[in-house]
């Protein structure tokens, strides 16, 4: 269990950081523009069995979608409820089950529409940690809950410097010292992890140095698939070790160092081709979905970036000018984020769009 809980409220996002050891360990965002529908329980009409998935497409209502994953799917056109057990990843949909966990109406529309409302869906996380949060308005909901939360002035997480730690999760790279790192590319068939050792090997490493290489990786993948909700089918490229016993005491590291994730991976372990298999469930929203993959973050991202760069040069009064990319202005524009920036900091910002500037890019 974490240690900490960091939770944050700004710009139409709750940010929940979870810190052991100082450490990140589980970050959740909720949106107000792109709510997650993970956990959510729905009334929802069946458009069309696909037997050779072993499934349902499934019409939510509002314009959403989901796929039911039954062998027994009930016929077209019918109403079913269901429940929302993971988003989807890269191009897919929710996947939905007919295992209801949480408490529905007794009276049942006749219509696709979702059928609870949790005003604060993102308090499910939450365990008997100590609470630190910046946001008055949170920390009013907590004590109403019956939590014990410490209400600080200074931003938690500006302070311990997990703005950068978060924003280094849209990279594929991942540095975990000495110059050896993990490249993580998630596609939509599965997510390949490969560990490059970098200055800690030169040429072809040697047989020490892949053992101490993948030593240490195995502690940091671990926290990536946990970090990023990564799921699925996951390869990942060790450095090379020639003999079975070898392979089989890092099987058993990777297998020690997953245990803590509340999430249980399948371990299938090396293939003839010498690249290591596990299976992790998709349960929730992948961070990429709402941070960004691949070094660019989302519109969403690199807008509250820029605006959370901002608020630290704000002064109560004084006039404060953003320079951004186009589609980071329009989306500043559409959320009406200058005058949620002006509540907030008390200084008046004017949004610049400036076509040189890429996603992520911006001066104050």
């Amino acid at each position: 269990m974490a240690d900490t809980v960091l939770i944050d409220r700004s710009f139409g996002e709750t940010r929940l950081a979870f810190l052991t050891d100082d450490q990140l360990t589980d970050l959740y965002l909720y949106r107000d523009e792109d709510p997650d529908l993970t956990g959510t329980v729905h009334r929802a009409r069946v458009r069309r069995v696909a037997p050779a998935l072993d499934g349902a497409f499934l019409d939510l209502g509002n314009g959403h979608e989901a796929f039911l994953k039954t062998r027994n799917p009930p016929s077209e056109g019918s109403l079913v409820t269901v429940e929302i057990r993971a988003e989807g990843g890269t191009g897919k949909l929710p996947i939905a089950s007919l295992t209801i966990t949480r408490t529905v109406p007794d009276t049942l529309p006749d219509h696709p529409a979702r059928l609870d409302q949790d005003a604060w869906p993102w308090l499910r996380h939450l365990g008997d940690q100590p609470i630190i949060t910046a946001a008055p308005d949170i920390a009013q909901i907590l004590r109403a809950e019956g939590r014990a939360v410490t209400l600080q002035h200074a931003d938690p997480f500006r302070e311990l410097g997990l703005d950068d730690d978060i924003d280094s999760l849209i990279s594929a790279e991942v540095p975990f010292g000495n110059g050896a790192r993990l490249w993580i590319e998630d596609t939509r068939a599965l997510t390949a992890i490969d560990i490059d050792s970098g200055s800690a090997g030169e040429g072809r490493a040697s047989l020490a140095t892949a053992r101490a290489v993948n030593d240490r990786a195995v502690s940091e993948i671990a926290r990536q698939l946990r970090l990023r909700r990564l799921g699925g089918l996951i390869i990942i490229d060790f450095l090379r070790l020639p003999d079975k016993a070898a392979r089989l005491i890092l099987t058993e590291r990777l297998t020690a160092a997953l245990k803590p994730d509340p999430i249980p991976s399948e371990i299938i372990g090396f293939s003839r081709a010498g690249l290591f298999e596990l299976k992790r469930p998709r349960l929730g929203r992948p961070l990429a979905r709402d941070l960004g993959t691949q070094g660019k973050p989302t519109v969403a991202t690199a807008a509250r970036q820029a605006l959370r760069a901002a608020r630290v040069n704000a002064r109560p009064g004084q006039p404060l000018t953003l320079t951004c990319a186009p589609a980071v202005a329009d989306w500043i524009a559409a959320h009406d984020m200058a005058t949620v920036f002006a509540k907030d900091s008390g200084a008046h910002m004017t949004v610049l769009a400036d076509p040189a500037l890429t996603l992520g890019r911006f001066s104050v």
